[in-house]
């Protein structure tokens, strides 16, 4: 079974209808308008290793890069790999402005595979031309935050 980083802007109504129904949201998450959607970023398998570019560290790290994409407060049951996890609009764009700092040639010179793969980042199997998908991978997510935060959005975060 893969597990893929997904990304999803909904209006703060939305969010807060979800949370307040949590017995929606996965119906809501793979429906075809938000599938098909826009404001749904999918970043495949490279979401636990931009998490390791990002912050150094398996599954914890300081916040606000944490939260870029482990972070957010988890509502209702699993969704294909665990609860749905929601970010509220001050945090993305706390996010954005962390991001939009982040230097592209440091993420280059932390991609270690060896460490990776020793540390156990998903997907197995880091190779040095994986560094490239990672970089990829932050530069859709910077590119959605940024356009989550202009437009006063929540983000959904969820793997499946």
């Amino acid at each position: 079974m893969s597990m893929i980083g997904n990304f999803l802007a909904v209006s703060p109504n939305q969010a807060e209808f979800l949370k307040t129904h949590p017995d929606q949201i996965e119906g809501f998450l793979y429906s075809d308008h938000v599938q098909d959607g826009a404001d749904l970023l999918g970043i495949d398998k490279a979401w636990h290793g931009l998490h390791y570019l990002l912050t150094g560290s398996v599954w914890e790290g300081d916040e606000p890069l944490r939260s870029v994409v482990l972070g957010g407060e988890e509502v209702g049951e699993d969704v294909g790999c665990g609860p749905a996890r929601f970010l509220d609009v001050d945090h993305v764009k706390e996010i954005c402005a962390v991001l939009a700092e982040v230097d592209i040639e440091s993420l280059t010179q932390r991609y270690d595979a060896q460490a990776m793969n020793d540390a156990e980042i998903y997907p197995p199997n880091w190779g040095d031309e994986d560094c490239d998908w990672l970089i990829e991978a932050f530069e859709k997510v910077l590119n959605f935050y940024s356009e989550a935060a202009s437009r006063g959005q929540c983000v959904v975060l969820f793997l499946n």
